[in-house]
């Protein structure tokens, strides 16, 4: 809309890889977001070890694409996808953004502690530290990894709407009959991913 051209790429991973022995499933097709059909999605199998998302097509697909950009974008952390773009940004010569995604977050940086530390070593800390910007979404997740990279420039732009998509309402009705099978007592409203970060057994 912006008259921007961008290509998306992905692994075909239609789970977030949480564990070495999660079981995993492959993107179905038409499963990709709304906001992503009709754009120019590159969607690359991944193989093992897909706890890491590890796809050589994808890492080829960045490093030829990464020449012809002005600025390659990276989405979270500690996966090889992002390894990818971070490469073929360096070799290139282009600028890149780092959108962590909450993945900073002094809590997570606790949890998998040897892997993130292996990977620090290996890649991670220059990638952080030799980004353009880093994007964060509020100035909350901006003071908490305010120790990170302190000298690589932030910015705070929080995740956009489309709002036209919530100009025409159901009824109020329609959920509670339609999912809670006209239940019409309280209802606790849970938005964000289902993980032991975000106490969902502390609401309950």
């Amino acid at each position: 809309r912006a008259g921007q051209e961008m290509v998306v790429l992905s692994t075909d991973l239609a789970l977030a890889p949480t564990g070495w022995t999660q079981r995993q499933r492959r993107l179905a097709p038409g499963e990709a977001h709304p906001s992503l059909q009709g754009g120019d999605l590159r969607v690359f199998p991944a193989r093992l070890p897909r706890r890491l998302a590890f796809s050589p097509g994808l890492y080829r697909a960045a490093r030829e694409l990464a020449g012809d950009s002005d600025v390659v974008h990276l989405h979270n952390l500690w996966q090889f996808p992002q390894y990818a773009g971070y490469r073929g940004a360096r070799e290139k010569g282009v600028p890149y953004v780092v959108s962590p995604h909450g993945a900073l977050d002094p809590y997570l940086r606790r949890h998998g502690r040897l892997r993130k530390r292996v990977s620090s070593a290996l890649y991670q800390d220059r990638l952080l530290r030799d980004a353009a910007l880093l994007h964060v979404t509020t100035e909350a997740e901006a003071e908490l990894i305010a120790d990170v990279v302190p000298d690589v420039p932030r910015a705070v732009v929080p995740c956009g709407i489309h709002v036209d998509e919530f100009s025409r309402l159901p009824a109020p009705d329609d959920f509670r009959r339609r999912r809670l099978g006209g239940y019409d007592g309280p209802v606790i409203l849970f938005l964000g991913r289902i993980t032991y970060k975000k106490g969902v057994d502390v609401l309950v």
